[in-house]
């Protein structure tokens, strides 16, 4: 991996790999997290996948991808920790296969600066029939979520874990903070957030990226210079396990419970945390799935996951109104056995062997490298899947006991049916 500044606060990281036959570029926007922003963000990266300035709409945009040996572009909005992130990336094959052995690395970073940099907003204001259009495309998005009762108590979660901060609010916003918004305010948004934001320019594959790196320094390295944007935002305070209840017209209850450790875990403890993530309740043979679900009955699906920017562990479920203490009890009973050490050499193995599958699995796309190395080179680190298994295969049984054993109860939250009028 090689990484140059190109401005302060905007960087290139070069990542080659001689398996590919593929190359991909992404150019990542960073910034804070808010209902405003959210919103903002959400709809730039539905409009920026419409065309620019130069490729106005979708029929001339296709035809650049067409000439590009067929690219795919995509314009995506992530969050991570207190952050957002709009990413422009485009993927197509590397110039080795290219039929006139074109320069394409350096054509594909031009297109990304043509999509960010020029935009088809003639006057100063994005097409006010596109904004409609995504307007309502996003709304729907947003109503998609509220719809989906398991992403909506993974959602209230983490809004009541996270109140009064900008880590409580949905990625995409609210409807209100969409519906707000017009071409002109859309454009002035980009403009700050060309300005302010933390940009990080992944280059990735087999190919010879100097030429891309030398569009994107003449293109982008006359933007005012910024401080870097990330940063892993503080545990949740809370005192003691907070519990909430609400009730909707459901016929199946969620239970979403939040962990946290007692504090940060260091980069060299992350082998041992996905193995005990892993063992708990993130494989298909974890403790979650095999005893509670299948052997005890009590939900229909349990799973664990751990977010490893803002350090929370969350097992949601789903169940019948009348199993939640029992599925309570054996949730934090599960995570206690496994605290004390009671599992078996076997289910260990089981679970690092899995994980390190994963991370193969990973390294055969372009699209899921992509986002693992944002993520590590905003968070300062370099570790590759590769250094990953290494590190989940070196984890021993009491680096794994004393991950579980750090996680205690913060927030209990569950949504059931509404009771039926009499």
């Amino acid at each position: 991996m090689e990484r140059k500044t190109l401005a302060e606060g905007i960087s290139l990281t070069t990542l080659g790999d001689g398996r590919y036959v593929c190359n991909r570029i992404s150019v990542n926007l960073c910034f804070p997290r808010s209902e405003e922003a959210s919103a903002q963000g959400a709809m730039l990266s539905y409009l920026l996948r419409r065309g620019s300035e130069r490729y106005p709409g979708f029929a001339p945009l296709n035809r650049k991808l067409y000439d590009l040996y067929g690219a795919y572009y995509d314009c995506t909005l992530a969050t991570l920790g207190g952050c957002q992130v709009l990413s422009l990336a485009v993927q197509t094959i590397d110039e080795a296969f290219a039929w006139k052995r074109e320069k394409i690395n350096g054509e594909l970073a031009d297109f990304l600066c043509d999509m960010l940099l020029r935009p088809n907003a003639p006057g100063g204001a994005f097409l006010p029939d596109e904004v409609a259009v995504e307007q309502k495309n996003l709304c729907e998005e947003i109503d998609s979520e509220i719809n989906n009762k398991r992403a909506y108590a993974l959602g209230r979660s983490r809004e009541i874990l996270y109140a009064g901060t900008p880590l409580a609010g949905s990625r995409l916003g609210t409807k209100e903070a969409v519906l707000a918004l017009d071409g002109a305010a859309l454009y002035r948004a980009l403009q700050r957030l060309l300005e302010s934001a933390q940009v990080e320019i992944l280059c990735s594959g087999r190919g010879d990226f100097s030429g891309a790196a030398e569009v994107f320094a003449r293109q982008l390295g006359g933007l005012p210079p910024r401080p870097a944007v990330f940063s892993l935002p503080p545990l949740p305070s809370t005192e003691g396990p907070r519990e909430v209840e609400e009730a909707l017209s459901v016929t199946q209850s969620k239970l979403a419970l939040s962990f946290l450790p007692a504090r940060r875990f260091a980069p060299e403890q992350y082998g041992a945390v996905r193995a005990a993530v892993a063992l708990f309740g993130g494989a298909p043979f974890s403790r979650l799935f095999a005893n509670v679900r299948e052997k005890q009955s009590l939900c229909y699906y349990c799973d664990a996951r751990f977010n490893r920017v803002t350090g929370v562990l969350t097992v949601d479920c789903g169940l019948d109104e009348k199993d939640v203490p029992r599925a309570e009890e054996s949730i934090r009973r599960e995570l206690a056995e496994l605290a004390a050490g009671n599992f078996t050499d076997e289910e260990l193995q089981d679970a690092k062997a899995y994980l390190k599958n994963s991370m193969t699995a990973m390294e055969d796309s372009l699209a899921e490298l992509d986002p693992w190395y944002l993520g590590q080179v905003l968070e300062g680190d370099a570790q590759s899947p590769q250094d990953a298994a290494v590190q989940i295969e070196a984890a021993t049984r009491e680096e794994v006991m004393a991950v579980c054993a750090s996680f205690s109860q913060r927030l209990r939250y569950l949504l059931k049916p509404r009771q039926r009028a009499l």
